[in-house]
């Protein structure tokens, strides 16, 4: 497999506290605190309309969520860019692979990586080179217009441009959706688990309690917009029924968030807008 040199030396932490974001008036999050330490991969675990995506987008500052109150700082707790704008997150070194791809439909492949310096240069960690290695049907496509490649291509194709940025932080919405068992499989193996052999930072958001086992060092459960439960590397479940177990609605207005110390806190927010996204 091709390799590249270490980013360690540019890791990037992350630190959210006391978030809470919506739509158009409505509280999708309350009052979410996360801590990923530099160079570790951290997994959002929920089911749909948990609030995933709503939270990625805060944290990338995208979208149409926006941020009722609460900080997010990078660098664990030195720079806090709660207020910036989504472009100059990306160039202090947070990427996204969004859910639903998001490419551009009418750039070829070859066009999207013209885009992005670091394809360039072979010696970084995440080249060309490894492209090819990884993501074989995109290379065999690199002339073909986004909009018609297959819906795993264009996953493929997310995934390839935000690991082109040379990301410090990367931020990961559902990156396996669409892909075929053997590419997911390939994802899990050369992305994923090289992520924090590289140094790069990552969050991943997925409804699959045994992706989240086995790539994460630290996993975060949110139930309805609310942390519900935290598993660190001592407390890990090797059976993904005990994550099942945490991700089942609440069945009365108070739901324990499982971490080695136990708080207790409300769990169905009141306020949720109807049919926005989350």
């Amino acid at each position: 497999m091709p390799t590249g040199q270490s980013v360690s030396t540019r890791r990037l932490g992350l630190r959210v506290a006391g978030l809470s974001a919506g739509y158009h008036g409505g509280t999708v999050l309350h009052d979410i605190d996360l801590h990923v330490p530099a160079g570790t991969v951290h997994v959002l675990l929920g089911a749909n309309g948990a609030g995933k995506t709503t939270l990625i987008h805060t944290i990338a500052g995208i979208g149409l969520a926006r941020r009722h109150r609460g900080r997010i700082l990078l660098d664990d707790t030195t720079r806090d860019v709660s207020g910036w704008p989504a472009h100059r997150r990306a160039r202090a070194g947070v990427a996204l692979v969004p859910q639903g791809r998001r490419v551009f439909g009418t750039l070829t492949v070859a066009e999207h990586f013209t885009l992005l310096p670091g394809a360039a240069h072979p010696a970084n960690a995440w080249s060309g080179d490894w492209l090819a290695y990884v993501f074989p049907p995109l290379i065999r496509r690199l002339d073909t217009q986004a909009r018609h490649l297959s819906g795993g291509e264009q996953q493929m194709l997310a995934i390839a441009r935000a690991l082109l940025c040379q990301p410090r932080l990367l931020l990961l919405d559902e990156p396996t959706e669409g892909l075929s068992p053997p590419i997911a499989q390939r994802v899990r193996q050369e992305v994923l688990d090289r992520l924090a052999a590289d140094g790069v930072t990552a969050l991943l958001a997925t409804p699959d309690p045994d992706l989240a086992r086995t790539v994460a060092s630290h996993i975060t459960v949110l139930t309805a917009g609310r942390v519900t439960a935290r598993f660190d590397p001592t407390s890990l479940p090797t059976d993904p029924a005990q994550m099942l177990a945490a991700l089942a609605p609440a069945t009365s207005a108070h739901r324990p968030t499982t971490t080695a110390r136990t708080t207790t806190g409300p769990t169905a927010p009141t306020d949720l807008n109807p049919g926005v996204p989350r």
